[in-house]
């Protein structure tokens, strides 16, 4: 059983590394920068933080922006807005820039991987973006199992009913069932 992704995230002890690939654990630091003509001395950068990879020894950079109060009154007359502020306040990677996630399935049809790898590698630029052509490879698949593809929750609902996608339920029973047998043992 493949080990499960785990994104990048700000001051996560353990994830995937972006640059190895690797699920490793993480060190982080802030980064610092040369000073100009002080003879080789470093100062902080008080936003910028790195993180070391403990398996392939890269670094990753990460933006932590100034942080901006979300005034309370808005949290209950405007949550979308108080929304955006937190959002913003969150730190995001800036270095490297690759595509986050797992990869697609070996058995997925051609187009329909091409979409995918397109839209993991704008995650990080354009998570929306992202969704979106993650939707439209749902729709492809329905398309490609039989369905229509016009209406999604219609088409995964006809999927589940026929049997060709399972529920976590379903899942589960499958897995009780074909699981091995303990062996009994014989009575003394």
């Amino acid at each position: 059983m493949p080990t499960p992704f785990v994104a990048p995230e700000f001051k996560k002890s353990s994830f995937n590394c972006p640059q190895c690939g690797a699920f490793a654990q993480q060190h982080w630091f802030v980064a610092w920068k040369a000073q100009e003509g002080a003879g080789g001395s470093f100062s902080p950068i008080p936003e910028v933080y790195t993180s070391v990879c403990a398996h392939c020894n890269r670094h990753t950079l990460w933006y932590l922006p100034p942080q901006r109060p979300v005034p309370r009154h808005l949290k209950d007359t405007q949550p979308e807005v108080a929304q955006r502020i937190e959002e913003s306040n969150k730190a995001r990677m800036i270095f490297p820039l690759v595509a986050q996630g797992p990869l697609p399935s070996a058995d997925l049809p051609e187009d329909i991987r091409q979409d995918f790898l397109e839209g993991r590698s704008i995650a990080p630029q354009s998570p929306r973006g992202a969704s979106a052509l993650l939707r439209l490879c749902i729709q492809k698949l329905c398309r490609h199992l039989g369905e229509p593809g016009k209406d999604l929750n219609a088409d995964i609902g006809a999927l589940v009913r026929r049997g060709r996608v399972l529920t976590p339920g379903q899942k589960e029973q499958i897995a009780k069932r074909d699981a091995p047998e303990e062996p009994r043992r014989n009575s003394p």
